[in-house]
């Protein structure tokens, strides 16, 4: 299955690579975790990684598809009046659209026998590794060519894929 064009067709941007990519933001983490860079209330609340992929093992290959999303529109009300706010589709927490995203593309890749699931791991490190997306100096990640308004769905696949590439808008 050709993944360049399947990314292409659908608008979004693909990148993948080893699996040891797993265990290094796993070390990294756990290294934040232990310096005190990641308040313990927020990471048992919500950074809750297992690094696994359900229905996926062995991982012999892991990658991140890049969804163009809206950001989402917020209002507020309060004793001066509305207040409208603009919220970037990532911190909204609605993992439907990476379910339908990774679900699109296990049926893609189950065409040539091979098995992808939603892989639990933090996000935008594994885009940055993949070359994916940067990093900017407010900690949001821009995919080229696409901004920051992006939906990332990481996932594993239990064959490898062939080769590492890049599809959709980021080309």
């Amino acid at each position: 299955m050709d993944l360049k064009a399947w990314a292409r067709q659908r608008g979004y941007a693909i990148a993948w690579g080893p699996p040891d990519l797993i265990s290094e933001i796993k070390n990294e983490m756990e290294g934040r975790y232990e310096a005190g860079e990641v308040d313990p209330g927020l990471s048992r609340r919500y950074l809750r990684f297992s690094y696994t992929a359900l229905g996926v093992d062995p991982i012999r290959q892991v990658g991140i598809a890049a969804t163009p999303v809206p950001a989402h529109t917020i209002r507020f009300e309060s004793a001066t009046g509305a207040v409208t706010v603009l919220v970037p589709p990532t911190y909204v927490g609605d993992d439907s659209l990476t379910a339908a995203v990774i679900g699109d593309l296990a049926c893609a890749l189950g065409q040539d026998g091979i098995r992808a699931g939603v892989l639990s791991i933090p996000r935008k490190l594994l885009a940055t590794r993949l070359g994916l997306a940067n990093y900017g100096r407010n900690n949001i990640a821009y995919v080229p060519g696409m901004g920051s308004y992006v939906m990332l769905s990481p996932f594993a696949t239990d064959q490898a894929l062939e080769p590492r590439s890049f599809g959709g808008q980021a080309a």
